[in-house]
């Protein structure tokens, strides 16, 4: 690990350096799509060892103490490997930054350098089945009892359910004002047997999504993040975070490494013998220019924020056109290799890559929020439009309930 009063460009070296020999050669032996849990909780342990993750956390807390710029370079360093973290992005990019934010002592101690050497793994109960873009909605109960609280309520779509030690939890602790007013974060033990997962599988028969229900779970009254009813900001906040990891990447590499890209899709097309024609040939090269231009965005932004610029607001438009991409390239790839969207084999990949990644690409643009959502964020928080009217925002969630109205308002907006 280097000292901290190195300059940044032995910082690069240290992280190229590191990478081009333990990414290379770990990637080179499993396909990261598919790598094992243990495994990967193994590489992000190495990944510690080297003083690569938590580049900027608290050295108490399991850190590296070093400066945003130094977290920046290793985002663009590491942009050209699929890092093996999925399990484990949740709690990097999203849990740790919000319990560092608004956590108090305990609650980091507690919980941070877990996160960093993969011992403990995170998700994230915020979508109910009548709460989804309206996440003021959500109908989670947290009842106050002696020395905490008890849960009740049903989350959906949860990434990673099933693998999860740990949760971030919104719950409404008072139905007597209005829905923004009422919500309370929690950081519950998924290991209760009040807590029940079910897996929800997608057609090819794998599930990372999960439901999971809620009956009787107690959360102690230390767990609370941030004020009690102060939880709408507290999510505001969380998903800011969850944003701004999207926007620099966070281990997940450049299009460039994804399943679907411009290369790899030739890549196929050239194993398997497809012709192209040039339909085929615009498709790729619209593909590849969209690509570039979110590359260059992101760019953009983490130099920016290496210069003390927030991403803020602005992480909404990488989403925003993250998930446009994704969809597109599903269906470029549909497009581009016919039938072997959903049988052909990656090289060095397995026969059901393209097949997952095809499948998936729906979620990207659902996940932390709809394309609704964060064309409602730009226009609000960086355009500066009046927000739509919402008739129920100052009416107690109770009657909200009681008569029956519908609650969907404009979306999850902190």
């Amino acid at each position: 690990m280097l000292d901290h009063d190195d300059v940044d460009e032995s910082f690069r070296e240290h992280a190229r350096s590191w990478l081009a020999q333990n990414a290379s050669e770990f990637l080179a032996d499993h396909a990261a799509a598919d790598v094992d849990i243990e495994t990967s909780r193994k590489f992000l342990s190495l990944l510690h060892q080297a003083g690569l993750v938590g580049i900027t956390w608290p050295v108490e807390f399991g850190g590296q103490g070093r400066g945003e710029s130094d977290e920046n370079v290793f985002a663009v360093e590491s942009a050209r490997y699929n890092l093996p973290l999925k399990v484990f992005r949740l709690g990097l990019g999203t849990v740790g930054p919000a319990i560092l934010e608004l956590g108090t002592v305990e609650q980091k101690t507690s919980f941070c350098r877990d996160i960093l050497t993969g011992d403990a793994i995170w998700c994230q109960l915020f979508s109910e089945p009548e709460a989804g873009s309206d996440l003021a909605g959500i109908r989670t109960s947290a009842t106050r009892v002696d020395g905490g609280y008890v849960v009740r309520g049903q989350k959906v779509w949860t990434s990673g359910a099933h693998l999860a030690d740990r949760a971030l939890l919104l719950a409404r602790t008072d139905p007597d004002v209005p829905k923004h007013a009422g919500l309370t974060m929690f950081l519950i033990d998924m290991h209760q047997p009040e807590i029940t997962v079910r897996p929800l599988p997608d057609v090819s028969g794998r599930a990372f999504f999960n439901e999971v229900l809620i009956d009787g779970a107690f959360v102690p009254e230390s767990m609370t993040l941030g004020e009690v009813g102060a939880g709408w900001a507290a999510a505001g906040r969380t998903l800011q975070h969850e944003r701004a990891a999207v926007s620099t990447g966070l281990g997940k590499g450049d299009r460039d490494t994804d399943t679907i890209s411009v290369k790899n899709l030739l890549n196929l097309a050239r194993t398997h013998g497809r012709f192209l024609g040039d339909t085929a040939r615009a498709d790729l090269l619209d593909l590849l220019v969209a690509d570039r231009l979110v590359g260059h965005l992101r760019l953009r932004l983490t130099q920016e924020a290496e210069a003390g610029t927030a991403i803020g607001a602005r992480g909404s438009i990488v989403k925003l056109l993250m998930g446009r991409n994704e969809i597109e390239a599903a269906k470029t790839a549909s497009r581009v290799l016919g039938p072997l969207a959903v049988t052909g084999r990656d090289p060095g990949g397995s026969p059901t890559d393209v097949m997952q990644t095809v499948i998936g690409s729906p979620g990207l643009a659902i996940a932390g929020g709809t394309e609704e959502i964060q064309k409602n964020i730009v226009a609000e928080r960086i355009l500066g439009l009046p927000r739509e009217p919402d008739p129920l925002r100052q009416r107690p969630f109770r009657e909200l309930r009681v008569t029956g109205d519908n609650t969907s308002a404009l979306g999850v907006q902190e």
